[in-house]
């Protein structure tokens, strides 16, 4: 009975394979992630740019509810270690997110110099972006 040299080769070639399959695949979840990370944070820019006015807070509001129904249900299935690996060590990445982020801070800002345009709904809704923190 002659062994079938290549068996020895096999099973470490299909383990191989199986891992690089897997890796591909959370490459792209992260990929994928990531995308949806920034389409709801500029969804929830979008939401705080429309307020100029008293009248436009209801529409804001309904748009930022949802933005941060997104970005609640990306946090609770994300793995952030792996996310924020993808998004600091990927080219062209990381400066959208910049982007957007400073430009949501410009909004809370202006929001915030209005008194929150007299609604104190808006104001509870973003409160966790605009409180500051006691030391």
């Amino acid at each position: 009975m002659i062994p079938d040299v290549n068996l020895q080769w096999r099973l470490p070639a299909l383990m191989i394979s199986g891992a690089c399959m897997i890796c591909a695949a959370q490459a792209e979840e992260v990929v994928e992630t990531c995308a949806q990370l920034e389409s709801a944070l500029r969804e929830q820019l979008q939401a705080l740019q429309s307020v100029t006015n008293e009248t436009g807070v209801q529409a804001a509001l309904s748009a930022l509810s949802k933005a941060q129904q997104k970005l609640s249900e990306l946090n609770e299935r994300t793995d952030e270690k792996e996310l924020w690996r993808y998004i600091d060590n990927t080219p062209g990445v990381k400066q959208p997110f910049i982007t957007i982020l400073e430009d949501t801070m410009v909004q809370l800002q202006r929001i915030e110099k209005a008194n929150f345009f007299g609604s104190d709904e808006l104001k509870r809704k973003l409160a966790p972006m605009t409180t500051q923190p006691r030391r």
